[in-house]
Parts: structure tokens; sequence; C-alpha cells
């Protein structure tokens, strides 16, 4: 709801307001939900709305009643009808191979109507691709790299992870002309990456081997470990400055217990590569992949509900509590299928056979695929 037409709202409850001058009544409402509000509001004390346009409409009366009403479905009407032939015209635009936007996109700019790449966003923006879909580069990690390289936005401003997955996602990089998400035609601007390479990265075969964006190790079992007294999460704690400094492994609630961590990384390090070489490990790593396109899938939901959350906190549909709260379990689901995606994929999809081949796999990845 408008704040202005909130608080004339309130005006014309206590009796403050009477008569509303405009220009038109479309610019005092333009719904009919609106409309009816003022009717309700204005019943004890009576409204006068008076306009350049469309004359003075008494509300007080059954026949002023009437005829705003009838003014308000003219231009509910007058607008729909605005918006249906706007969104004819878009689309008919984007079969044609138009690029409409209202904010510019990275890599392109409109020159005298025609639509050309920026030289150092697009190569910058391949860049990115190659390391996301060829690499397996997370997005939290570009998001890092550009504005580390005071790389901004086309608004100047620094990225956010969901620009950074906007960035990654759209099919118009690729030549798709889209209306609504839809493909309906080839653009008519260079592609920055050919359609059969995008085509190969927005594969099924190609998600499989993406990280998620939502984990990012920094410790081997931060939050991980549990307490052997209490049974709580343990996370890292870091003491002393300089030559000084230790990191340890501390119990998250009483702290219970504290650990060295380099030692106790070394010793879990040396138990995962015994279990992983033992012959029913190497059965296992032998053995076809688990799929994880159902995975990947319920992950996709997820990552989309929180968003939905997001969008609902932004209109005020939902408090902050209430986007926390849900926010955490949708995190904790996708924290919990990322794992499972790691488990299924890390080692087999690197073709392994040999307890040496594991030994170097294992001491090879990063902290996220440990």
């Amino acid at each position: 709801l408008r704040p202005a037409f909130r608080e004339m709202l309130e005006w014309i409850a206590d009796g403050r307001v009477t008569t509303v001058v405009a220009w038109h009544t479309d610019r005092v409402y333009r719904l009919l939900a609106e409309f009816v509000q003022i009717v309700e509001v204005s019943k004890p004390h009576g409204l006068l709305i008076s306009t350049v346009r469309a004359g003075e409409i008494d509300l007080a009366t059954s026949s002023g009643r009437m005829f705003a009403g009838v003014l308000t479905s003219i231009s509910a009407h007058e607008g729909e009808h605005r918006r249906d032939r706007q969104q004819t015209a878009y689309r008919a635009a984007a079969e044609k191979g138009d690029w409409h936007w209202s904010h510019r996109p990275f890599g392109f700019e409109k020159v005298n109507r025609k639509i050309l790449q920026v030289a150092e966003e697009a190569t910058v923006l391949l860049e990115m691709l190659h390391a996301f879909y060829d690499d397996g580069k997370p997005r939290y990690a570009i998001m890092k790299e550009l504005n580390d390289r005071g790389i901004f936005t086309p608004e100047g401003k620094t990225w956010g992870v969901i620009q950074v997955r906007d960035l990654l996602t759209n099919p118009r990089y690729a030549g798709i002309s889209l209306y609504k998400g839809e493909e309906v035609g080839k653009g008519a601007w260079e592609p920055i990456v050919d359609r059969k390479t995008w085509d190969r990265w927005r594969g099924a075969a190609a998600r499989n081997r993406r990280k998620s964006t939502f984990t990012s190790a920094k410790y081997l079992l931060s939050g991980i470990a549990r307490c052997g007294v209490c049974g709580a999460k343990i996370y890292s704690k870091t003491t002393g400055k300089g030559t000084s400094k230790r990191t340890y492994y501390s119990c998250s609630e009483g702290s219970c217990v504290s650990r060295v961590m380099p030692a106790v990384d070394e010793t879990v390090s040396r138990i995962m590569i015994l279990e992983l070489t033992k012959q029913d490990s190497l059965d296992a790593v032998a053995a076809k992949p688990e799929p994880i396109d159902a995975l990947l899938e319920e992950m996709q939901m997820h990552t989309d509900t929180r968003m939905q959350l997001a969008t609902l906190f932004t209109n005020k549909v939902l408090s902050y509590e209430e986007v926390e709260a849900e926010s955490k379990s949708l995190t904790a689901a996708i924290a919990k299928i990322d794992a499972e995606i790691v488990r299924r994929n890390t080692l087999t999809k690197s073709g392994t056979r040999s307890a040496a081949d594991i030994v170097r796999l294992w001491e090879g990845m990063d902290l996220t695929a440990k």
C-alpha cells in the first residue's frame, strides 16, 4: 500500500479530510480495491473528490459512488489493455531478436539502438563463465574475485551472490532471445559464448560437476565434529597474534573441550585415508556412480524458496523473524544435500581404482570436498 494513500485514508476516517483535490480520479486511486477502501472509510463523514478532468464526485451519495465505480472500472480496463499491448509488443520485439532492459546488463550496452558488447566486461564475463562451468569455481568465490579486482556491476556497485548467479545463468549471453524466461528466438546481438558451449554447460552432466554456492569450508571439522562431553557442535577458535597465533577446535556451548587444530586435522586425515583405502571403499569407488539429478532438483527447489522468502521480506509480507527461521532450515537442508552430492561424486568422477590414487586424490582435494 502506498504510504501517502494510507495516510490519506487515516485522515478521511478521522474526519480531518472532507475534500480531495486531484487532476483525475486515477491519481487518487487506481485499483478497485483502493476505491472500495476510500468508500468504506468515508461513510461516517462523507467525501468530495474534486478533479480537473472528471469533475466532482460526492461519495456521500449513491449516484456519486456509482459514477466513481464506473470511472474505476474504466481506468482498470484501460490499464489492463495497455499492459496487454505492451506485453504483446515486448514479445514481438523479443521474437525479432531485440533485448529490452531497464538496467544495463554486464557485458552489453545500447548504441544508437544497437546492442553491442562492452569489450572489457565481455572478456571478464567469459573468464568467469569458464571458471564456473569448466573449473567448478563456486559463485561465492567468483563474487569475491570480482570485488577484489575492483570490477563493479553496471550500476557501479559491488557484487553479491544473487547478482553473480544471474550473471552466470543468463541465456542471453549465448545469443538466446527470451520473453518472460522463455526462449522465443535468436538474439540480434553478438553472443559472448556460442550456443553449443552454453548447452553443454547448462546440461545435466555439467550441473553434476558444479559445486554448491552455499558451502565454503574454512576448516576441516568446524561445524561437523561434536563435543565428546556435551554433544554440542565444535567450531574454530583463534587466540594470540603473529607468531603466537593458535587455532583450536572448541566446544560451542560450554567450552568443554579445546584441541589444537593442526594435530586434530592430521589425525582425522590419516583415519580417512585408512578408511578410504580399505577394500570395500575401493569397491565402492569402482562401482557405478550414484545418480544425483534428484538431489540437484531438490537443492534448486530449496534455493528458489529462499529467494521467494527474500522477496516476501522485501515486500513486507513476512517479518524478519519469520524469514530467518525458515531460511535457517532451508540452508541446513541445502548443506545436507550438498554433502551428499560431494559424497556421491567426488571420488567416482576421477575414475580412481587403487589405494595410491585415493591417497593422491585426498591430498589434492580442497576443504569443501574433504
